[in-house]
C-alpha cells in the first residue's frame, strides 16, 4: 500500500456530533449553571444599586420638601423672561414639569385624532381599496376647435374636471364613492400643443386640440355606470360654456373601459399607508416622554401628602429572569465549544465509518468494563445505548467474546478440534490452520485500554498474544514486530489520535505483518 492510499477521507455527521455532545453532558451542566449564577448576579446587584439610587433620590426630595413647607406659595411661579420688570422669582420645578406633562396630554389627544382619521379613511375610502394592478380605467376623448378662444376654452374644461365641480355632479348621480376619492379619481389629460415659429419670429398655435378625462375605479361595473354619468354631465357643461364663453366645436372621439395597472395610484396608497405608520410612532414617541416627564414630575415633586412612594424592582425576579437567559447562552456556548473540539481534535470520534476512513477492518467495540465511577452513570449508560443501538445492551464480557470471535475469524482459527485437543494444545498454533503469533498494539497507555486487554487475552485461547505494546512510541516494541504473523490493534474512541492510528498501521504493513484489524473501547 503507497501513500497515496492511506489518504483518509473524514465527513462530518451531525448524529455523531450530537452524541459527542450528549457525551459530555457534565461539561454543559457546569457551563450552564456558571452562566446562569453569573448573569443572576450581575442583574441582581445592579437591580439593588438602581433601587439603592431611587431610594437616595426619594429621600432627597422629602428633605428639600420639608425644608421648603413654608415658603410662601408666590414662589412657585413661573417669571416671565421677555417682561422688563426688576422683580425675579423662584422657579418651582414640579409646575415645568406639569406644565410639560399637560402639553404632552394635548399632544397625544391630537395624534390620537389624527390617527383616528387617517385609520377611516384607510379602512372607508374607495381610493385606498383599489388594487393598483388591476385598476378599471374609463376614457371619454374629446376633440375642441375653439379658434383664437381654445387656451381659456380648453382651462374652463380643465378647471371643471380638476376643482371639483365635476366630483360634486357624479356624486350626485350616484353616491356609492365620496366626493373626495372621486376628486382624486377622475383625471384631465390633454397632450402639448405643438407652436410653429416663422422666421421672423411669429408664432402659430394651432386653433384644435384633443384631450381625454380618465375615471379610476375598484371594478368595470362601477366604472361603467360612473363613465356614463361623466359623459353626460361633459355634453351639458359644454352646452353651457358655449353659451358663457365662446362658442366652438366640441365633440367626443371615443369612449373606452380597460383594466390597467396604476403604479402613480400604487404610490399614493403605500404613501398614505407610510403617513399612519409614521403617525403611530410618533404617538408613541409622545406616551414615551409623557411618562418621562411625569417621572421626572413625581421626582420634583417629591412625597406627596397622599403617601406616594418610588417604585422599585425586585431584585430578586430580575436575577431570576437574567439567571435563565444566561443558562440557555451557557449551553449555547458550550455546545459550540465541544463542536470546534470535536472538528479540530483529530481524535477518533466514531466507529461507523471506521473501515472506510482507516482501511482496517473493524473487529468489534466494547464498553470501557474499567471506567471510573461517577455520579449519575447511568445516564452515561443510556446515553450509550441509544447511540449504540441493541448491541449496547450486552454485557462487557459478551461484547469481548464477539470481539474475539470475530479476531480468531480473522486469524483463520475456524476449524474443528476436540475438547482433548485443545487441552494438549493449549497455546500452542499449527501454522497450517492460522497465524502463529500475534502482537497486541495500540497508540494509547495500558492503563486506558488495561480492561480490554485483560479481558481480550482470557478469551483467546489456542492463539498466542503478546503484552500491550505501542509500536508508535516504544522502540523495542517496533524491532520485535517483524517476528510476529499478526497484529490486532486496541483503540479507545475520543482518546485515540487518528494520525497516530494511520501511522501504526503504516509500520505494521512496511514490515510484512499482517493487520488483523481493530477491537474499539469506548
Amino acid at each position: 500500500m503507497n501513500d497515496s492510499q492511506e489518504i483518509r477521507e473524514k465527513e462530518i455527521s451531525l448524529t455523531d456530533l450530537m452524541f459527542y455532545c450528549l457525551e459530555h453532558w457534565r461539561c454543559i451542566l457546569v457551563c450552564m449553571i456558571i452562566a446562569g449564577i453569573l448573569a443572576g448576579a450581575y442583574k441582581y446587584t445592579a437591580t439593588v444599586q438602581s433601587n439603592q439610587i431611587i431610594f437616595q433620590n426619594d429621600e432627597s426630595s422629602d428633605s428639600k420638601a420639608s425644608s421648603s413647607s413654608n415658603v410662601p406659595a408666590s414662589v412657585s411661579d413661573i417669571t416671565d423672561e421677555e417682561d422688563n420688570s426688576d422683580d425675579s422669582e423662584d422657579l418651582d420645578v414640579s409646575d415645568v414639569y406639569g406644565q410639560s406633562v399637560e402639553s404632552y396630554k394635548n399632544a397625544i389627544r391630537e395624534s390620537q385624532r389624527n390617527i383616528e382619521i387617517q385609520k377611516e379613511y384607510l379602512d372607508n375610502s374607495a381610493v385606498m381599496q383599489i388594487d393598483p394592478y388591476h385598476v378599471a380605467t374609463g376614457t371619454l376623448s374629446y376633440y375642441v376647435n375653439g379658434g383664437e378662444h381654445l387656451d381659456s376654452i380648453l382651462a374652463s374644461y380643465r378647471a371643471f374636471i380638476t376643482d371639483g365641480r365635476m366630483a360634486e355632479a357624479l356624486h350626485a348621480e350616484n353616491k356609492d364613492i365620496s366626493t373626495e376619492d372621486l376628486r382624486y379619481l377622475v383625471t384631465f389629460n390633454n397632450s402639448e400643443r405643438e407652436a410653429y415659429r416663422l422666421e421672423d419670429n411669429q408664432v402659430i398655435r394651432p386653433e384644435e386640440i384633443i384631450f381625454q378625462i380618465q375615471i379610476r375605479m375598484p371594478d368595470s361595473k362601477l366604472c361603467s355606470s360612473y363613465l356614463k354619468a361623466a359623459e353626460q354631465i361633459v355634453k351639458d357643461y359644454s352646452a353651457q360654456l358655449k353659451k358663457d364663453v365662446a362658442k366652438h366645436d366640441f365633440k367626443m372621439l371615443a369612449s373606452s373601459q380597460s383594466e390597467q395597472t396604476d403604479t402613480d395610484l400604487q404610490s399614493y396608497q403605500t404613501a398614505i399607508r407610510a403617513a399612519y405608520v409614521e403617525s403611530i410612532r410618533g404617538l408613541q414617541t409622545l406616551q414615551t416622554e409623557l411618562d418621562t416627564a411625569s417621572g421626572l414630575s413625581e421626582e420634583g415633586a417629591g412625597t406627596t401628602s397622599s403617601g406616594e412612594q418610588a417604585v422599585t424592582a425586585n431584585p430578586l425576579i430580575s436575577a431570576v429572569k437574567y439567571a435563565v437567559i444566561g443558562i440557555v447562552l451557557g449551553a449555547f456556548l458550550a455546545c459550540f465549544g465541544l463542536s470546534v473540539l470535536y472538528i479540530m481534535s483529530g481524535r477518533l470520534q466514531n466507529t461507523r465509518g471506521f473501515s472506510g476512513e482507516f482501511g482496517i477492518p473493524m473487529l468489534g467495540i466494547v464498553r470501557d468494563g474499567n471506567t471510573k465511577k461517577r455520579w449519575f452513570e447511568w445516564l452515561d449508560a443510556w446515553i450509550f445505548r441509544l447511540e449504540e443501538g441493541a448491541y449496547a445492551r450486552l454485557g462487557f464480557d459478551e461484547q469481548v467474546k464477539l470481539a474475539a470471535a470475530n479476531v480468531r475469524t480473522a486469524a483463520g482459527k475456524i476449524g474443528s478440534v476436540s475438547q482433548e485437543e485443545k487441552d494438549t494444545q493449549l497455546n500452542k498454533v499449527d501454522p497450517d490452520e492460522g497465524l502463529k503469533k500475534i502482537m497486541l498494539a495500540g497508540t494509547l497507555p495500558e492503563k486506558e485500554i488495561a480492561s480490554l486487554y485483560t479481558e481480550l487475552k482470557a478469551q483467546m485461547k489456542g492463539i498466542a498474544l503478546s503484552e500491550y505494546t505501542q509500536i508508535v512510541f516504544q522502540a523495542d516494541a517496533l524491532n520485535e514486530l517483524a517476528d510476529y504473523d499478526g497484529i490486532l490493534f486496541l483503540e479507545k474512541r475520543r482518546v485515540s489520535e487518528a494520525r497516530f492510528i494511520m501511522k501504526e498501521k503504516s509500520l505494521a504493513l512496511d514490515r510484512g505483518v499482517k493487520i488483523l484489524g481493530t477491537i474499539v473501547s469506548a
